[in-house]
């Protein structure tokens, strides 16, 4: 899932895990942030070790597991990791080879479409998909599917024949 900020990817992953955690599908997701992150509350005591010079550390309790490398990870890397039953879900990576669905906004987003590899499908914003001339561009002229924001039923089934096929 690609798109620039503020294009619904995290509402729209959110709305998926629910209709696969509903049928029972385990999901992971992974997600890339642009920016640097600060995963730990300050003064907890994971963030003092880190901040200390650890360059790993891990919590775990009753509710679950983290851990934080001081050091960017690669994607396949991450993959490997997760639950291997579960569909994974990745937000952002736009470089990366794996298939991806692009959120469309604006008309400029349609760009970033026409500069990536691996796109399977647009999912456009209501104010792009009611401009039909956009849709014929993306379904006909670049050949790919092309879904309405809130039609996650249609997305899920998508990615998942992408996943099986």
């Amino acid at each position: 899932m690609v798109g620039y900020k503020n294009r619904g990817k995290t509402n729209l992953i959110c709305r998926l895990i629910d209709v696969w955690s509903a049928k029972g599908q385990s999901v992971a997701t992974i997600k890339h942030d642009a920016h640097q992150f600060e995963f730990d509350r300050k003064g907890s005591d994971t963030w003092l070790h880190r901040h200390s010079g650890a360059s790993w550390s891990a919590i775990t309790a009753e509710n679950g597991t983290a851990v934080v490398y001081n050091q960017k990870e690669q994607l396949s890397h991450l993959i490997s990791m997760a639950p291997s039953d579960a569909m994974i879900i990745v937000e952002g990576f736009k470089l990366e080879p794996y298939p991806k669905l692009v959120l469309v906004r604006s008309i400029e987003d349609i760009e970033l479409i026409e500069e990536l590899n691996s796109v399977t499908a647009a999912v456009l914003w209501p104010e792009i998909w009611e401009r039909a001339e956009l849709r014929t561009k993306l379904e006909v002229a670049m050949r790919l599917p092309v879904f309405e924001l809130d039609d996650t039923e249609r997305i899920a089934d998508h990615i998942h024949s992408i996943i099986h096929s």
